[in-house]
């Protein structure tokens, strides 16, 4: 499963130790070319802008205007909202065919890593964020884990439906 290198560091500041802290990997164009072996396609950080504000990035259809998807979804690239758009149409409306325009393997990993570290701060929970997406040149969509600093059940807050994956979300 792909996702961004983490290490520990001891951060000091005019010479004083100000403490060990976390540092993580940019999951950028960097990123993107070391394993999807390209940067130049549509690339989206799913992160909502507002929790409370619904569906997440849940990956629903919401219609044809792109506008309808910016509060859950950012664009990492040039470009990718028509891309976006068709993946959520077709995942949602023919999910039968999602093989053909998802990275099963990877998207499961994805998901049964969140449920074995009880991940809930990302797609498997309530908000449906903290997750990363790259279309490849396969023409599939590969979901990356990303911010799991609340897993082990540490994120208490599973949102205003019912917990991870459920409520009627259609799952990746």
């Amino acid at each position: 499963m792909d996702a961004p290198r983490c290490n520990y560091a001891r951060v000091y500041v005019n010479g004083a130790y100000w403490g060990l802290y976390t540092n993580s990997e940019d999951v950028g164009n960097s990123f993107a070319e070391d394993h999807y072996h390209s940067s130049y396609s549509s690339y989206f950080k799913c992160n909502p802008r507002n929790v409370m504000s619904g569906t997440g990035s849940s990956l629903i259809y919401l219609g044809t205007d792109s506008s309808l998807y910016y509060n859950y979804y950012e664009l990492q690239s040039d470009y990718g909202w028509g891309d976006l758009i068709r993946f959520c149409d077709s995942l949602t409306n023919h999910p039968t065919y999602a093989h053909t325009f998802v990275d099963v393997d990877r998207a499961l990993w994805m998901l049964a890593y969140n449920n074995v570290l009880v991940n809930l701060d990302s797609y498997s929970g309530g908000f449906r964020q903290n997750y990363y997406l790259y279309y490849d040149h396969n023409r599939r969509w590969i979901p990356t884990v990303w911010d799991v600093n609340m897993a082990y059940g540490s994120f208490t807050n599973t949102g205003a439906g019912g917990g991870g994956g459920g409520g009627g979300v259609t799952a990746m």
